[in-house]
């Protein structure tokens, strides 16, 4: 339960907000304060791939960098203004900083993020970390660059609040966060409470009064950036991603959380101190539920207090293997959790990796829950503190704060501009729309050339020619990929290609560049189809293909990388091969949507495998009952009387 927070009267002024997060999908609840000193609350709704969270007074920000904007509110920013501002830059784990704070803001804000973002990492098996080209872009910016905050966004909440906004754009592969100012008064009452950070324990871990204004920001951050890695890597069990959610990470430490009148917890009766045992699923049931498509034991299909019952046992099962029981144990708990991320889970799975079965690990896994019980059936977060090792030589890293390169800052103020540019919606998606295309189904991934955009190709005009002038200078892959973007964008999609191969040549390690090249050669093929029934032939999409498992072998998994998979075998003759099928089915599992689904059950149609085209056919409909042209696509799978109904 949140702490009740003291009532501060503030000078009369604009409206300053602030958004506590309960994950991806969930409803959001926004606390405010206005000039008058009444509090404000609203909700909305968000989707997986955008997170919003706190904006913070502009002034001190302005001030640190003793350059104010020149740009009219509602206008993108110069990027060749921008290059001549004393930028600052710090890298942690790929989390790339840019800031315009002074040096000892910027430190304060990228050394909790190290110490926080480390200890996430040591979390995740080796395959669920984001490559350092792959993680987060934050600008710590000054007033003016509220006009990359999208218009949905103004919508969603009934106003633009000019200069207090903090954006994740989830269209591009990077995600980018704006975070335009720093409050000046770390114990500001508005400031988001997290169930999952405790910043009485972070004070008294370090022996301080309170947290400076960096620190708190970055606490946010870490929360959101670790459920924004949670989303990406869905191959992750449900269950470690529900526990390591539910998680309390802190510098140099991860905590348990209270969890308040589970079902799971029997209490021994009418008030009694303590609950005498704790109920759990049996293992062989807890491990079968997920939330991937087509299974029978997904989480959507439960009850709701079954559901939080698993909520609680998989904060149980992950504490009980990161901390119970010796070395030996932790580390063959992250044997079985690297296993799990590409094995379905079974006992003789379990048994290879702890030595034992299920029955066994039941009775541990009872004795363990049983320590952590206390008064009133809630589990005790004190008693689930552990330390996690440092990095080598248990020293705590230095971050580098110094002087950002030319590059540096047109490489990430020049893509948060062009991710602007881009159609409003494509920025709610991960990809474009889906469409009946020339009478097949098929993915339409790429924003670029879309014409509603608020912000018009014409207006990247000047950040082009600062970015060409850049990557022709520099060579540097990721300004090459940039650029080639740039002149998509623009309508330039010769130029685009060109610079978008050069990049790729140079193994640039970003997800949507591949995409976007695979999505150009299949539209030239498709002039001239050589396959038969004016379709592709395999050749045809052998190249695409190619640039796809490209895309999607980097991470965090960019799931347009297999959409267009789907896309490409779709709108050609080929069947698709058992292998190449079953990592396609795989994927439309972790990430599935209507169409995604429909068009993986006319493949397996297609590739003789009808059982499987029949449950994802179901899948689909299932999601969208009346929607009449789906049933007609699906007719060769389910049958001509039922794509008529």
């Amino acid at each position: 339960m949140r702490k009740s927070r003291s009532k501060r009267k503030t000078p009369k002024g604009p409206t300053v907000v602030s958004i506590a997060m309960s994950g991806p999908g969930r409803e959001n609840v926004v606390y405010g304060e206005s000039g008058n000193d009444k509090p404000i609350t609203f909700t909305m709704r968000l989707t997986p791939l955008v997170l919003v969270g706190i904006a913070f007074g502009a002034a001190a920000m302005a001030a640190a960098a003793g350059n104010p904007t020149e740009d009219s509110p509602g206008q993108l920013p110069s990027l060749e203004r921008e290059v001549q501002r004393p930028y600052l830059y710090a890298e942690v784990s790929g989390v790339r900083i840019l800031s315009l704070a002074d040096r000892r803001t910027t430190r304060d804000f990228a050394d909790t993020v190290a110490d926080n973002v480390a200890i996430f990492h040591q979390l995740l098996p080796e395959r669920g970390r984001t490559s350092a080209d792959n993680a987060f872009a934050v600008l710590l910016a000054p007033p003016g660059f509220d006009a990359l905050t999208p218009a949905r966004m103004v919508r969603m909440s009934g106003t633009r609040m000019p200069g207090r906004t903090m954006v994740l754009h989830g269209v591009g592969d990077v995600p980018i966060v704006l975070a335009e100012a720093m409050a000046k008064d770390a114990r500001d009452p508005l400031r988001p409470v997290y169930e999952n950070i405790d910043p009485e324990k972070e004070l008294l871990r370090q022996g301080r009064h309170q947290l400076r204004p960096a620190e708190w920001w970055a606490l946010h951050f870490c929360v959101d950036y670790s459920n924004h890695v949670l989303e990406r890597h869905r191959r992750l069990p449900m269950w470690y991603r529900v526990g390591l959610r539910k998680a309390a990470i802190r510098s140099g430490s991860v905590h348990g959380v209270v969890v308040e009148g589970s079902s799971v917890l029997i209490p021994r009766g009418p008030g009694a101190a303590k609950p005498a045992s704790v109920q759990l699923m049996p293992l062989a049931e807890f491990l079968a539920i997920t939330d991937q498509a087509g299974r029978s034991r997904t989480l959507a299909r439960m009850p709701a207090a079954l559901r939080v019952a698993h909520e609680v046992q998989s904060n149980i099962f992950l504490y009980w293997g990161l901390t119970d029981g010796d070395a030996d144990h932790r580390e063959r708990f992250r044997q079985f959790v690297a296993a799990a991320c590409d094995r379905p889970i079974d006992e003789r799975l379990f048994e290879s990796c702890f030595g034992y079965g299920f029955a066994e690990a039941e009775k541990r896994l009872a004795k363990f829950a049983e320590r952590l019980l206390v008064r009133d059936g809630r589990l005790e977060n004190g008693k689930l503190d552990f330390l996690l090792e440092q990095s080598a030589g248990g020293k705590k890293r230095e971050v580098e704060v110094r002087a950002a390169t030319r590059e540096e800052v047109i490489g990430l103020i020049g893509e948060a501009i062009l991710w602007r540019s881009v159609d409003e919606e494509a920025l709610f998606a991960v990809v474009g729309p889906v469409a009946l295309n020339r009478g097949r189904w098929g993915y339409w991934p790429s924003p670029w050339l879309k014409t509603s955009a608020p912000f018009g190709a014409e207006t990247l005009v000047p950040a082009h020619k600062v970015i060409a002038e850049a990557a022709a200078a520099s060579r540097d892959p990721r300004l090459i990929a940039l650029l080639g973007s740039y002149e998509l964008r623009m309508g330039n999609v010769a130029e685009g290609e060109r610079w978008l191969r050069e990049a790729v040549a140079a193994k640039v390690r970003r997800p949507r560049v591949y995409v976007d090249l695979a999505w150009l050669t299949l539209e030239r093929a498709l002039t001239a189809p050589a396959g038969t029934k004016g379709r592709l032939s395999r050749e045809q999409i052998q190249p695409a293909l190619e640039l796809l498992r490209e895309g999607a072998r980097q991470m965090p998994e960019m799931v347009a990388a297999y959409l267009m998979q789907l896309y490409a075998w779709g709108i050609s003759d080929a069947v698709t091969s058992p292998e190449e099928l079953a990592a396609l089915a795989t994927a439309v599992r972790l990430y599935p949507d209507t169409e995604s689904m429909a068009a993986i059950a006319l493949l397996c149609e297609r590739a003789g495998r009808h059982a499987e085209a029949v449950e994802f056919a179901n899948a689909a409909l299932a999601s969208t009952p009346y929607h009449r042209v789906l049933r007609q696509q699906l007719v060769p799978v389910l049958g001509a009387a039922d794509g008529q109904k």
